[in-house]
């Protein structure tokens, strides 16, 4: 008769066995916590809010960091993989922008995003509070800045303005001139020029995702209807075209865009499918390719959390965890 160790043992040995087509697909790699390099930035600069693996033009490796609240309107550096110091990377925000002189506080590096992680490409990095002066009024529509591969000459993406300038009835309340467009930020894998942005404040605190084509301007927005005020979609998002197998007949993968919105609303509406999730966040997924290039898309997906104030949605990615995709 097995003795208890005897039946343990063997449950060891069929549990190996049985998950070792698992086990051999994973990788583990070391961490040095004994010395570690250290990067650090100016006091009180939020330095590492945001940050993005990068290979410069001259070829070093290294990392991008966003310092949201340093200075006056924010900065970023680029840190060297082996050096322990980095350096600032320079912009100045009232000469690339219409920003009111003396109006502070744009968070630039609060978001940034590359196609180009593993090679030399340009970067986005976003500065969601940019403010712009319009007649009498002052609009926070936010904004990114594109970076050429040497991580100079940053060129502002005219989308965000645009759009936080032309919401309706913006003139006559102040709620609607705030967007923060890049808050999040993120790009199509295999198309760079495609920049999906998240404005958590758009219309009363809504929240819009934005899809723009950095070449030909085009623009595409999600839908606020069915959504509450303060829900704060688009505070975080992610894309992929490895959620599903391509389609028969089709060489291309779909398109598959996600936005949070881990806001707690001021009141309900029809969109949510269970009252008694309200006010515990949102995650609404999109399919890039139906949007046809037309405004207030619809999502393909809702998704919900499950407690009241969890902050669900605050952050997220896609995984394809069976790799069917």
């Amino acid at each position: 008769m097995l003795t208890l160790f005897n039946w343990i043992i063997v449950l060891i040995v069929i549990l190996i066995y049985g998950l070792g087509e698992y086990i051999s697909l994973v990788n583990g790699f070391n961490i040095d916590l004994k010395s570690p390099l250290l990067k650090t930035g100016p006091d009180g600069s939020s330095f590492g809010f945001s940050l993005l693996g990068y290979t410069h033009f001259s070829g070093q490796k290294g990392v991008v960091i966003g310092s949201p609240t340093e200075g006056n309107n924010g900065g970023l550096f680029w840190c060297p993989l082996l050096r322990s110091t980095c350096s600032r990377i320079d912009i100045d925000l009232e000469k690339e922008t219409h920003m009111q002189p003396g109006l502070n506080g744009a968070l630039l590096g609060y978001s940034m995003s590359s196609a180009f992680n593993n090679s030399r490409g340009p970067i986005t990095v976003c500065a969601p509070r940019l403010s712009w002066s319009s007649a009498a009024s002052v609009y926070l529509p936010g904004g990114c800045f594109e970076f050429n591969e040497r991580l100079e000459e940053p060129q502002l993406n005219p989308a965000p303005s645009a759009i936080c300038l032309n919401v309706k009835d913006s003139d006559k309340s102040i709620d609607l001139r705030y967007c923060t467009f890049g808050a999040s930020v993120n790009q199509h894998p295999n198309r760079p020029k495609q920049l999906f942005m998240g404005g958590p404040h758009y219309y009363f605190e809504k929240g819009v995702g934005a899809s723009v084509n950095t070449n030909t301007f085009e623009r595409v927005i999600t839908s606020v209807e069915d959504i509450p005020s303060n829900t704060l979609l688009g505070s975080s998002l992610d894309t992929t075209d490895r959620l599903y197998a391509p389609l028969p007949g089709l060489k291309s993968h779909e398109l598959y865009v996600a936005y949070g919105g881990p806001g707690v609303p001021s009141s309900a509406v029809n969109g949510f499918t269970d009252k008694t999730k309200f006010g515990t966040g949102i995650v609404l997924i999109f399919q890039s390719n139906k949007q046809n290039g037309r405004n207030n898309i619809k999502p393909l997906m809702r998704i919900e959390g499950q407690s009241f104030g969890s902050r669900f949605g605050h952050s997220l990615i896609f995984l394809d965890i069976n790799g069917d995709g």
